[in-house]
């Protein structure tokens, strides 16, 4: 279960853990939960915190610095390698973002390797691309959350 925090307010979270923890019980099923647990607010607080020690077996905490989430991505794709020697000024620019964001990176990096095969490369360009790729991708989700806040309030 990924984005588990982006769960519709419609399921009750007691529920969710319900059929997780049936899915491990009736099935024998091996489940891996992704979440950012600080989302999480007032009861639903309570009930993953309470949940959590009950039915969680193994609780990692994965918090990568930009660099080395950035590291990380960059050095596990070969079509990353094409943008070696940009690999600094995109680094730079993301750390200038503050944004920490796995999607968010293989996103840009996939845009740059694109763009990076007939375009004008110099540091200034990419680095304005770079910007462009990452408020794009903010902006889409923040519609995002918006669209369903409304589909929320009109149900």
């Amino acid at each position: 279960f990924d984005d588990f925090e982006r769960k519709s307010k419609d399921i009750d979270l007691n529920d969710l853990f319900g059929f997780i923890t049936n899915l491990t019980i009736e099935f024998k099923s091996k489940v891996v939960i992704i979440l950012n647990d600080d989302v999480f607010e007032g009861e639903e607080k309570k009930i993953f915190s309470n949940v959590k020690e009950k039915s969680v077996s193994k609780f990692l905490k994965y918090e990568p610095s930009i660099k080395e989430l950035f590291e990380t991505i960059f050095e596990n794709d070969e079509e990353y390698r094409k943008l070696d020697d940009y690999k600094e000024i995109i680094l730079k620019t993301i750390e200038e973002t503050q944004e920490l964001n796995a999607r968010i990176y293989i996103q840009v990096l996939d845009n740059l390797v694109e763009w990076i095969k007939n375009q004008d490369k110099s540091d200034e360009v990419l680095r304005c691309l770079i910007l462009v790729n990452i408020n794009f991708v903010l902006f889409i989700d923040l519609l995002l959350v918006l669209f369903f806040h409304v589909l929320d309030v009109f149900n």
